[in-house]
């Protein structure tokens, strides 16, 4: 399928508003890990309308072993339905981009008064 502004979509997860958001990412390619010394990675969610809802920080980055997490720590302006996230990295003057992924957010049931 294709998000919002022609993006391709490759998986769909679930996620409570509230929550912290945050996703173990290793990056591989042929099987194998790929160093990321020297990249720039950034990611962002974004609605339907293309607007932005959270930058992610990148944190617990380990360049030889290619691994990294992405986290939103605070969800609670997050819109309930469906948005959308991907992770982009540059290296070398070469800016690319992770497929789309839906988030489809849902109402937290559990939450302060």
């Amino acid at each position: 399928g294709r998000a919002p502004g022609g993006r391709v979509v490759t998986a769909r997860i679930t996620h409570k508003r509230g929550d912290t958001f945050q996703r173990h990412v290793a990056m591989t390619g042929g099987g194998a890990v790929v160093p990321i010394t020297g990249w720039t990675i950034t990611s962002q969610v974004r609605d339907k309308n293309d607007t932005l809802v959270s930058s992610a920080v990148i944190g617990d980055r380990s360049d030889a072993s290619g691994t990294f997490t992405v986290t939103v720590a605070d969800t609670t302006a997050w819109p309930v339905g469906l948005l959308y996230w991907d992770i982009q990295c540059e290296v070398g003057g070469v800016i690319t981009s992770t497929q789309t992924v839906v988030i489809d957010c849902l109402r937290d049931q559990t939450r302060g008064a």
